[in-house]
């Protein structure tokens, strides 16, 4: 399945925040020869968004410029989360929905494996996502497709 194939496109031009089934995703292949995406199912926040969460949640925290300074507030977003920093994968660089701009995607699952694709659908996940991004409940999870090289 090349990069370009309709349902990838589908998912490309969702709204912002629209959840869209995972069941047509078919599972990551890194190899060249049957190359298959990685898409993540989350929430994606630019830099002017990771901003402001700094600023609410953690102010003593130095600010950042570039999405490479901003790792202290990733490690503190997954601390949250998970009650300590993790070796899982967490997040992911994607594009913003809204201004196209190099995003964090909190991960609620991915088309990684299957079990991955079992987590989009998994409510309880999504919420403890939502309220320590401080998302509102009707805001809905989307797919985004990972970017290797920001």
């Amino acid at each position: 399945m090349s990069s370009d194939s309709p349902n990838q496109t589908a998912l490309e031009g969702q709204g912002p925040h629209e959840a869209k089934s995972p069941a047509h995703l078919q599972i990551y292949n890194p190899s060249p020869y049957n190359y298959i995406p990685l898409w993540v199912f989350g929430y994606a926040l630019n830099m002017e968004e990771m901003f402001a969460w700094q600023e609410k949640h953690d102010p003593q925290e130095k600010t950042f410029d570039d999405y490479h300074s901003s790792y202290p507030t990733l490690k503190e977003i997954e601390r949250r989360l998970y009650g300590k920093p993790t070796l899982l994968s967490t997040w992911e660089v994607v594009k913003h929905p809204i201004d196209k701009q190099v995003a964090f995607c909190f991960t609620i699952g991915s088309n990684r494996n299957q079990a991955g694709l079992e987590n989009a659908k998994n409510r309880l996940r999504i919420r403890k996502v939502q309220k320590v991004l401080g998302i509102e409940k009707d805001v809905k999870p989307r797919w985004y497709k990972v970017v290797k090289d920001p």
